[in-house]
């Protein structure tokens, strides 16, 4: 089993989205079990990859991993399913509306435009007028996450749950001495509390976990095609487990490709070719990809593949 590795997956692709779905497509024509997984947060993501044809058993994301939405059966939340307070007044904002009370707004409800009209989010005021809560719901129909606000506008907490209910993982917005912008994650996973400084040390505990996991896995030996380096580079490389891993280059790996020895490196592949002892080979697109790399970096596995999969018909 290949995992190909990415950061995130959204309706407006790469060449390196597009470049994984070609790959996927073709394992899966030759029967070879693969799956692509991301660790971006979306409450569209499955639809996102069902517009890009990829089924919900070849592909796993780390929020709905730790918040148990792997595998859900899709149900439509509409206006009615809000229970809302009925003595509220209701102000038709588009196809959203605005709620009040004594002429206090007190909710605006966000909807998709679609034929049920089902619910984006839920944004909650307090007495003066100020936001300070958000509730998104996944377009499969549970409530997704919580983001709470300060009296600055700034999102302080998000809360991610189960489709049950349960609170699954929270995330926490802070400050360092140096007024820099930090963010830690408060994680329960299996009736066990974790946390984490950071989305990479997330990211490698889930990795650390899909590899392992005969639900994900199937059952098989698992390896790991790094799609984005410069996202997930670290993540990957600060696993617990260790598994076959292989950088994959998508583009040129230099600066100026008339000094391939002494270049300065592309900016995406910097970190990771840096460290290119620690992968288990780099993967390139072209012969002469190949014997560039091989000449700069002469300890490495280079496994050249072809990135462009042209469909029989």
């Amino acid at each position: 089993m290949l995992y190909f590795l990415n950061d995130n997956f959204q309706e407006n692709k790469s060449g390196i989205e597009h470049a994984q779905l070609k790959r996927l497509k073709l394992f899966k024509h030759f029967n070879q079990p693969a799956k692509i997984v991301t660790r971006q947060y979306s409450n569209e993501f499955a639809q996102v990859m069902a517009h890009a044809g990829v089924a919900p058993e070849d592909y796993v994301n780390l929020f709905d991993y730790f918040q148990e939405a792997v595998a859900v059966p899709s149900k439509a939340v509409t206006l009615a399913d809000l229970h809302l307070n009925p003595k509220w007044q209701k102000k038709a904002d588009g196809i959203n509306y605005n709620f009040y009370q004594h002429g206090q707004r007190m909710m605006y409800v966000r909807r998709r435009d679609n034929a049920r009209k089902t619910i984006i989010n839920q944004q909650i005021f307090d007495r003066f007028g100020k936001l300070v809560k958000v509730v998104w719901y996944d377009v499969r129909g549970f409530k997704s996450v919580e983001q709470l606000y300060d009296w600055n506008n700034q999102i302080t907490t998000e809360n991610y749950y189960t489709p049950t209910g349960r609170l699954a993982l929270s995330k926490f917005h802070f400050k360092n001495r140096r007024d820099q912008d930090l963010v830690s994650y408060h994680l329960n996973f299996r009736g066990q509390d974790y946390h984490f400084n950071g989305l990479d040390e997330l990211t490698s505990f889930f990795y650390d976990q899909i590899v392992v996991d005969p639900a994900i896995n199937e059952g098989q030996k698992v390896g790991l095609i790094v799609d984005r380096v410069f996202e997930i580079g670290w993540a990957v490389l600060h696993m617990r487990r260790r598994v076959f891993r292989v950088m994959q280059l998508h583009n040129d790996q230099v600066i100026n490709n008339d000094d391939i020895l002494h270049s300065a490196l592309n900016f995406n592949y910097d970190w990771g070719l840096k460290n290119a002892a620690a992968w288990d080979g780099i993967g390139v697109l072209t012969p002469h990809q190949e014997a560039d790399v091989k000449a700069r970096w002469q300890d490495s596995k280079v496994y050249m593949v072809p990135s462009a999969i042209v469909p029989d018909e």
